[in-house]
C-alpha cells in the first residue's frame, strides 16, 4: 500500500510540473546556446599576443626571450640565426615604441568582432606603470621583477593611441611614441563586444589566474601573481574595476636612446685610440654602371630616372659591442 501511494504521489507531482507540455513543446522552447568569444591567452601552450613582457620571463641579459631563440639547454642560438627577423627581436631589451600591434581574439562560428566597439574609447585602455626591480624608483626596486609596482598614469584615447578591428583581433595604433624604457599595461574591458552584442570574455587561463584564491602549480602561482599585480595597479586609478577587465598584459619599451648614446661615445673614442674597433668600409674597383642597368640585368624594368643614379657595391664591417 505504501509503495502504491508513493507511486501515485510521484505521478501526480510529475503531472503537475508538466503543465500539459509535450516533449516536442520542450524542444521548441529550448534556447540555442552560442559559445562566447574570448581573448586568446594560454602561455603554457604558446598562445600569447605580443607585445607581452611574459616573453622576458627568465631573461639572463635583460632582452626578450622569443620562442625558438633558446635551445633545449636554455642556451642562446648561434648569432647567424638572428638573420630571422622574428628571432632578431630576442636581441632587443623591449618592444617598439611606435609600431602598431594586435591582441588576438577567438570567435565561435558565425560570430565576429563588433567593429564599432573595437574603436570605442574604453574598450582598450593603456596605463603607464613602474615595474618591480626598478633602477629609478626606490619604492619599486625591491618589488619582484616582472610584476607591476606603481601607477604613473593613463594614456588618453584619441591623443596617445586609437584602436580598431583587424579581423579576429583588436589593433592598437600609437599616435605618439611610447616612452623609451618605460612600461605600460594594456587592458581589454567588457566594452569590447562581439557581433551578437555580448561582451568578449577572458580566456579560461586568464579567468583562472586572475582570481584571488591560491592555485596549485608553481607556474600557475607565478602567472597569478603577475596578473594580479597588473590588475591591482590598474584599479588603483579608481577609474576601472577588476570586473571590467578581461585581459591585461605589460609591455616594456626598448631603451634605444641610451644604447645609441653609448655607441656614439665608443665611436668617438675610437677616433683617438686605434686599439678600439672602428667601422671599415670597402668598395672595390668595379665597372661604372647605373641602377637601371642593375635592375635590367635581373629582368626588372624601372623608370629611366634611375639612369642618373650610380651603382657601386661594397661591404662594411661593424664592431660588435656585445659579448
Amino acid at each position: 500500500m505504501k509503495k502504491m501511494l508513493l507511486s501515485l504521489s510521484v505521478t501526480a507531482a510529475l503531472a503537475g510540473c508538466g503543465g500539459g507540455e509535450t516533449l516536442e513543446d520542450v524542444k521548441n522552447d529550448s534556447v540555442t546556446v552560442i559559445p562566447k568569444a574570448t581573448v586568446k591567452f594560454d602561455p603554457a601552450n604558446g598562445v600569447i599576443s605580443v607585445p607581452n613582457d611574459l616573453l622576458m620571463s627568465g631573461t639572463q641579459d635583460g632582452t626578450l626571450n622569443i620562442p625558438g631563440e633558446l635551445n633545449d639547454a636554455n642556451v642562446s642560438i648561434p648569432r647567424a640565426a638572428y638573420a630571422n627577423p622574428q628571432l632578431a627581436l630576442g636581441a632587443l631589451d623591449g618592444w617598439s615604441t611606435q609600431v602598431p600591434f594586435k591582441i588576438d581574439l577567438t570567435f565561435p562560428p558565425n560570430v565576429s568582432l563588433d567593429a564599432t566597439s573595437a574603436g570605442t574609447p574604453g574598450s582598450v585602455r593603456i596605463f603607464e606603470v613602474i615595474m618591480g626591480a626598478s633602477l629609478t624608483d626606490e619604492q619599486c626596486s625591491q618589488a619582484p621583477a616582472g610584476a607591476a609596482c606603481k601607477l604613473v598614469g593613463e594614456l588618453q584615447f584619441g591623443v596617445d593611441f586609437i584602436t580598431q578591428a583587424s579581423g579576429d583581433a583588436v589593433a592598437v595604433i600609437p599616435l605618439k611614441p611610447f616612452k623609451a624604457g618605460s612600461s605600460y599595461i594594456n587592458v581589454l574591458t567588457t566594452e569590447l563586444k562581439d557581433s551578437q552584442g555580448r561582451a568578449i570574455e577572458p580566456s579560461s587561463t586568464y579567468a583562472t589566474v586572475k582570481q584571488e584564491a591560491p592555485l596549485i602549480t608553481p607556474e600557475q602561482l607565478s602567472l597569478q601573481g603577475v596578473v594580479n599585480s597588473y590588475e591591482n595597479v590598474v584599479v588603483s586609478s579608481g577609474n576601472i574595476t577588476k570586473d571590467e577587465i578581461i585581459f591585461s598584459a605589460a609591455m616594456t619599451m626598448q631603451s634605444a636612446g641610451p644604447v645609441l648614446g653609448t655607441i656614439k661615445k665608443l665611436l668617438a673614442a675610437s677616433l683617438q685610440n686605434p686599439n678600439l674597433p672602428t667601422p671599415a668600409i670597402t668598395v672595390p674597383t668595379q665597372p661604372m654602371v647605373n641602377v637601371q642597368q642593375v635592375f635590367q640585368s635581373q629582368g626588372v624594368t624601372v623608370s629611366d630616372a634611375f639612369k642618373g643614379v650610380q651603382y657601386q657595391k661594397g661591404s662594411i664591417m661593424l664592431p660588435m659591442y656585445l659579448g
